[in-house]
């Protein structure tokens, strides 16, 4: 987790996998992270379509309210079914903010 190879969902999943018994660490926690790391490109228009669906809360983040960007952030996690990168989502959420012509928060 410290390295952001993992997101704390995948770690909990790899958790209870070695927990479970018969199953290497390194392995577990190898597989988690692979799953964890979902590129950019992979990212990308799952944040666009959040963006799309949330035209009011866009239009808050660009006038400077930053609670609402912190909802488009849980909104994107709860699409991916926690998965994502939160990391990877605020960054890629202010990339797209900024393109749309508003004030990246995060």
């Amino acid at each position: 987790l410290e390295t952001g190879s993992l997101t704390s969902h995948s770690a909990r999943c790899a958790l209870d996998e070695i927990l479970a018994g018969g199953t290497d660490p390194a392995a577990a926690l190898e597989r988690a992270a692979r799953t964890a790391s979902r590129a950019a490109e992979d990212l990308l228009p799952l944040v666009r379509t959040i963006l799309d669906e949330n035209a009011a809360v866009v239009a808050e983040v660009q006038r400077g309210r930053t609670r609402s960007f912190e909802f488009l952030v849980g909104q994107a996690m709860k699409k991916s079914r926690g998965q994502a990168d939160p990391k990877a989502i605020r960054e890629l959420l202010g990339i797209e903010l900024a393109r749309r012509g508003g004030p990246a928060a995060g």
